[in-house]
């Protein structure tokens, strides 16, 4: 993918075949900075350039140009009027989503003492940038800039975050100044730190780290605002067996199996974010609520055994944030967020439905919620974390209890199972089954509600069965006779609904008469025309 340039070569270099600079010096494109040769191409005469107001190191920093996030063209600086080229879309597969006539693209600044490629802006008005074929451009100067300023949005309560970009100065009371009246206190893995009117920041977390991630309380909403410098994108991570809490170390957001490396994946039991968890399956890939990795948050990482490795950058770096909020929730099922929690991945739900919600009870407190949406559903159970709205929550050990709620009905229903794990904090665990727990009934069934009633042409007879029963649901009218069967069949247990249309009988008294041997239950039906 890399090119041979147009400056001096040497045919005896000892340069291999992917050399872009042959003079003898043997320089290579940067990977951030390949890019295919095109029939279509256009140049940049670079006069001056510098980063962070720094004159660029010759042969060693680069200047590259792209169209969003495609690099179409680079050359290494080597003094005033450096020539970069940029391709043009020529029609063949190499050169898909190159330049376009009348398009400008955008230019970034390799710095070589980092490995980071930062934006940079031409002294060029973007009129005067417009690529056309065979096009020659002068640019007076471009200046880049290593210092990214961002904003972190943060909710009352824990916030699971982690930093793309970081200052010199890593101190705990540097980077969390800017929300000091709000903070409560700063949770790393294994270490804290609080806010003291007194001395200061205590406790054993002194320096935030670029590869860690942090669970941060505040009193209120805010917008946290950080500045420095963007990390190394080949930043490393030395995970220990067990649970690892690391940030996500690019501005840009990536599908989980896009931006871990595959070989990884067997060793990894789950992923765990703010509210949300994906577990490996051999099958379906990754499943869970959490599909994306994203700049700004921060993760639990839990490995069989020690390992480290590096994130795969992502394609796209735009700010596509993800919200534990944005989820959908029911407001009678509303939860509190707490820095501990666990997760419960569903494969299945007999008798479950589309639009159900499966709910995690500590005894009779509610500590999760999530809504159905298919095999490995992960179910979050938070746990007690003091100073939070926890009471209740779960401990180390506790049993979650399972129920479902049908919003189309406004019913709950227990859910059994035989194979639960008691919770801990950053469980996953692999639920194979659950099944709705419809009663006891001493026959087997129960008759229920009856609605509309009374009712015009049609009315719903609503009832439960709590083990494989034969039955029979038949109207009668007030004289005894049987005027329509609904039903005369084994019956599976769950909750059914059967409508009786009366469009062609006469207004009056009628009997729903369900029974199984020599048990039955009758409610009256009447038709009002």
């Amino acid at each position: 993918d890399c090119l041979t340039g147009a400056l001096p070569q040497s045919a005896t270099s000892g340069c291999s075949d992917n050399v872009l600079v042959d003079d003898g010096s043997c320089i290579y494109a940067p990977e951030q900075l390949q890019f295919n040769q095109s029939t279509l191409q256009t140049f940049y005469y670079i006069l001056d350039a510098n980063l962070d107001e720094q004159s660029l190191v010759e042969y060693e920093d680069w200047i590259g140009v792209f169209k969003g996030d495609i690099c179409v063209g680079a050359w290494p600086w080597i003094g005033p009027y450096t020539t970069v080229p940029a391709m043009g879309d020529d029609g063949y597969e190499y050169s898909n989503g190159y330049m376009l006539e009348g398009e400008v693209p955008s230019f970034k600044i390799y710095d070589s003492s980092t490995g980071g490629l930062f934006d940079a802006n031409p002294s060029n008005s973007s009129n005067e940038l417009v690529w056309s074929i065979n096009g020659v451009t002068t640019i007076d100067f471009l200046n880049g800039f290593s210092i990214l300023s961002y904003a972190l949005d943060l909710h009352e309560g824990a916030n699971l975050i982690s930093f793309y970009a970081l200052p010199d100065d890593l101190s705990v009371g540097n980077i969390f100044e800017p929300i000091y009246d709000i903070v409560t206190g700063v949770i790393g893995e294994g270490v804290a730190a609080s806010p003291n009117p007194v001395l200061g920041w205590v406790g054993s977390l002194s320096e935030v780290q670029a590869d860690k991630g942090y669970w941060v309380k505040i009193t209120e909403d805010s917008f946290f605002e950080v500045e420095g410098q963007e990390f190394d994108p080949n930043l490393n991570y030395d995970l220990h067996s067990g649970a690892n809490l690391i940030s996500y170390p690019f501005s840009g957001n990536a599908d989980i199996e896009n931006t871990i490396p595959e070989e990884e994946w067997n060793n990894i039991m789950g992923i765990i974010g703010e509210g949300v968890a994906a577990a490996p399956n051999p099958v379906l890939g990754w499943v869970g609520s959490l599909d994306r990795l994203e700049g700004g948050k921060g993760f639990w990482v839990i490995v069989n055994e020690a390992t480290d490795f590096s994130f795969i950058p992502p394609l796209d770096v735009s700010r596509q944030t993800f919200d534990f909020s944005e989820l959908e929730q029911l407001y009678e099922f509303e939860f509190n967020q707490s820095t501990r929690q666990g997760f419960y991945f569903i494969e299945s739900i007999e008798g479950v439905e589309d639009g159900d919600w499966v709910l995690s009870y500590n005894n009779n407190v509610l500590v999760g919620a999530r809504k159905w949406n298919g095999s490995y559903t992960d179910i979050p159970a938070m746990g007690y974390d003091e100073g939070l709205n926890t009471a209740g929550y779960c401990e180390t050990g506790d049993i979650i209890r399972f129920s479902l709620y049908r919003p189309s009905t406004g019913e709950t229903y227990n859910l059994s199972s035989d194979n639960l794990s008691p919770w801990e904090d950053n469980l996953i665990d692999i639920v194979t089954s659950l099944s709705i727990d419809y009663g006891n009934f001493v026959h087997g069934f129960e008759l229920n509600d009856v609605y509309p009633n009374p009712f015009n042409p049609s009315t719903t007879i609503n009832f439960t069965v709590s083990n494989d029963v034969n039955l029979s649901l038949v109207i009668y009218d007030m004289n005894g006779r049987i005027v329509d069967t609904l039903i005369d069949s084994n019956v599976v247990p769950g909750v059914y609904d059967i409508t009786w249309n009366a469009s062609n009988y006469a207004s009056g008294v009628y009997f729903a008469k369900l029974s199984s041997g020599a048990f039955e239950q009758t409610q009256k039906l009447i038709l009002i025309k």
